[in-house]
């Protein structure tokens, strides 16, 4: 089965670095690009597994997009990872606050964030096996 990521990358430097991590999983993972003023609409639209998003950009746009993602019903499961820079790491407790399931400080290692996503799938898959 396919895992759809919603990718909210202003810079375009991440999705360069997702990218092959995607190929080499054989198709088993499909990449959804939004900027961070579509994510919430684009979250409603193509209902991703999980959603990756680079923090560097944070200011209130990012925050509050997150905030609205954990308050709707069709997006409040779906896993967040954020991406930080170093010198951010003073924020993270207020973004784990509003409910992301992970995050990376930049520059991103993909095998890393290979690890998490497959990480959280498992978890995933686990809860929805004890739901039956």
């Amino acid at each position: 089965m396919t895992q759809k990521i919603l990718v909210i990358d202003e810079s375009g430097e991440i999705g360069d670095q997702v990218r092959p991590m995607a190929n080499r999983m054989n198709g088993s993972w499909e990449l959804i690009f939004t900027g961070k003023e579509e994510v919430i609409q684009k979250a409603f639209q193509v209902k991703p597994d999980y959603i990756l998003f680079d923090a560097s950009f944070h200011g209130r746009g990012v925050f509050e997009a997150l905030k609205a993602l954990r308050k709707d019903d069709r997006t409040e499961d779906i896993p967040v990872i954020i991406l930080f820079n170093d010198h951010e790491k003073d924020v993270i407790r207020k973004y784990m606050e509003v409910g992301i399931s992970d995050f990376l400080i930049k520059p991103l290692n993909v095998n890393e964030l290979t690890m998490r996503l497959e990480s959280l799938r498992k978890k995933k898959e686990y809860i929805d096996e004890l739901s039956r």
